[in-house]
């Protein structure tokens, strides 16, 4: 039996349209997405589930610190509209404020100011020696500013890093990506079964 030309174009463009779409990410995606560099357990908030775990949830890992004046606290609002746009989804979302300062970040310097977002935020206070390394693996970096050392303001890395369920690394995020952008991406991850 023959199909006629007009059948077999519409056969095609309906096989086409079932198989499943690739993700278009709001930010750069990883070709091979690699296993996420373990936290430290060393975390802080009044969620005792708070373990920095990056299995069993998607994640968004930020490095900042508490004194920073402009790039944490606008990331942290994005964060804190992206938990309530998730609405209860945010249950299975979590979000690690990774301290490029643990010298100054205690762990109640953390929670206190994490909290003025949104107390679901988990703050990570790794050991000194500890932090190049983190960084390393994240392609982060965090140092003293030469031109402001006496102020203490660390330069630092001002990318979200998103994690699936698997704890593999799936995208990371510039500066002011907006909540709407990151909610479509941590979505797609959330009904990823």
């Amino acid at each position: 039996m023959r199909l006629s030309l007009p059948f077999a174009l519409l056969a095609g463009f309906a096989l086409a349209g079932c198989s499943p779409r690739p993700q278009v990410w709001n930010g750069t995606a990883y070709e091979n997405p690699p296993t996420a560099p373990t936290l430290p357990v060393t975390s802080t908030g009044s969620d005792p589930t708070s373990d920095p775990d990056l299995t069993g949830h998607v994640s968004l890992i930020y490095f900042g610190y508490t004194h920073c004046t402009d790039f944490c606290p606008a990331t942290l609002a994005i964060v804190a509209e992206l938990f309530e746009r998730l609405g209860d989804e945010a249950d299975d979302v979590r979000f690690y404020f990774v301290t490029v300062d643990p010298e100054r970040d205690t762990g109640d310097a953390l929670t206190a100011y994490l909290d003025q977002f949104d107390s679901r935020l988990i703050g990570v206070r790794p050991d000194p020696e500890a932090l190049p390394p983190l960084l390393a693996g994240y392609a982060a970096t965090a140092f003293l500013d030469p031109d402001h050392a006496d102020e203490g303001i660390i330069a630092h890395t001002t990318r979200l890093f998103l994690v699936d369920k698997v704890g593999k690394l799936r995208a990371h995020y510039p500066f002011d990506t907006s909540a709407v952008d990151l909610l479509a991406d941590v979505r797609y991850l959330l009904r990823q079964g």
